[in-house]
């Protein structure tokens, strides 16, 4: 995934939204690699099994956060955070 997508998900996903990206298994790297630097939230991965084939999963999971979005539609966003922006924990 490109970093524009990735940077316009991290605009527009809702405060209390998930994000799970799926990916065959490769031999070598992360395929979610630039989108753990970029999508915020607490972040979870680990290898399913869809039907007969291996995947990689990465959950991006958001609590109270405001998006972009909310303050450009005038919704009603917190002065300050969580303290949980930008924590990753990986299971």
């Amino acid at each position: 995934m490109q970093r524009a997508a990735l940077d316009e998900i991290a605009r527009v996903i809702a405060s209390n939204g998930t994000i799970i990206l799926r990916h065959a298994e490769l031999p070598v790297g992360d395929p979610h690699a630039l989108a753990k630097e970029v999508l915020p939230g607490k972040m979870s991965q680990r290898f399913a099994r869809l039907d007969k084939q291996v995947v990689q999963e990465t959950e991006f999971r958001l609590s109270n956060r405001s998006s972009a979005i909310d303050e450009v539609q005038g919704n009603e966003v917190p002065s300050h955070g969580t303290g949980s922006e930008g924590h990753r924990t990986v299971h």
